[in-house]
């Protein structure tokens, strides 16, 4: 997870709670998931959510419902902005970083970072999938 910091420029996300060269970036980042198996991230990648996911979008906000402990989980603007580029399935890791860089203006290392740990996450919660 990406730890929480104020700096400006950040890109905070929040799932209940706030998380912290080339054209293309080289982020891979790799996450052990709950306890089981080692899990990486890289850029080529396509997150998609997973079967048992379930969401909404409410008053601009969308809410995730995550099954396995009946918590609901509210992102904020930009865990929003993700999660319907997520919900959409066809967008890389890649493409995910460099939309977010456009739409609020951060650094590419900020970016990567934090969409990396956001979608790490995810993850980790059973909300999305990666695929190839």
């Amino acid at each position: 997870m990406a730890e929480q910091q104020t700096t400006k420029g950040r890109v905070q996300i929040e799932v209940g709670e706030t998380f912290g060269g080339d054209e293309r970036p080289k982020a891979q980042k790799t996450f052990e998931i709950l306890g089981r198996h080692m899990t990486t991230i890289a850029s080529h990648m396509v997150p998609k959510p997973s079967k048992t996911s379930v969401s909404r979008t409410i008053a601009g906000s969308a809410i995730l419902l995550d099954a396995a402990d009946d918590s609901i989980h509210r992102l904020n603007s930009v865990g929003t902005f993700l999660w319907q580029k997520i919900v959409e399935g066809r967008h890389s890791v890649a493409e995910l970083i460099d939309q977010v860089i456009a739409a609020f203006e951060v650094e590419r290392d900020q970016a990567e970072s934090d969409v990396i740990g956001f979608l790490g996450d995810l993850l980790a919660r059973g909300f999305i999938q990666m695929s190839v």
